[in-house]
């Protein structure tokens, strides 16, 4: 409840924000607390021969990053792994969307800052489906039981 409570808030200063540097901030806070919901909550299961074998840090999820980079790019763990497919074929679908109404992928228009070889645009007009994608990943994970050959351990 009191995640639900502080994103309310973060919602509704977002709406009040007076730029685009503003709203990102904003942003940012609400994703670290979204993803602070899932902290310990989110679980993988394993496959009962297998659970020995699995590295504890790819039982729960303990937040949005990776211990091999800056950000959540090249996933230390299962779940941020799941994230980060759902979120790259989100991404291909709408680079394929601008692309077929003649819309150039790497000009944003607004959200995210143009960087060399990022698909800016995409980037932002992808943000409305990113829940769609986590909720695919959160009910895949509460649907199965994975055997550890299945995410190469």
């Amino acid at each position: 409840m009191r995640f639900a409570k502080t994103l309310d808030g973060l919602v509704r200063e977002a709406a009040q924000a007076r730029s685009v540097d503003e709203l990102r901030q904003t942003e940012a806070l609400a994703s670290a607390v979204y993803f602070a919901a899932w902290k310990d909550r989110v679980r993988i299961r394993w496959v009962r021969r297998d659970e020995g074998r699995v590295p504890e840090h790819w039982r729960a999820f303990a937040g949005r990053g990776s211990p091999l980079a800056n950000g959540p790019r090249m996933a230390g763990d299962a779940i941020n792994g799941l994230l980060n497919l759902a979120s790259a074929l989100l991404e291909i679908e709408t680079v394929l969307a601008l692309r077929t109404v003649g819309l150039d992928p790497g000009i944003a228009f607004g959200l995210h800052a143009d960087q060399r070889a990022r698909s800016s645009a995409a980037d932002d007009v992808m943000e409305p489906a990113r829940p769609a994608a986590e909720e695919l990943v959160l009910g895949l994970i509460a649907d199965r039981v994975f055997p550890r050959r299945a995410l190469r351990l």
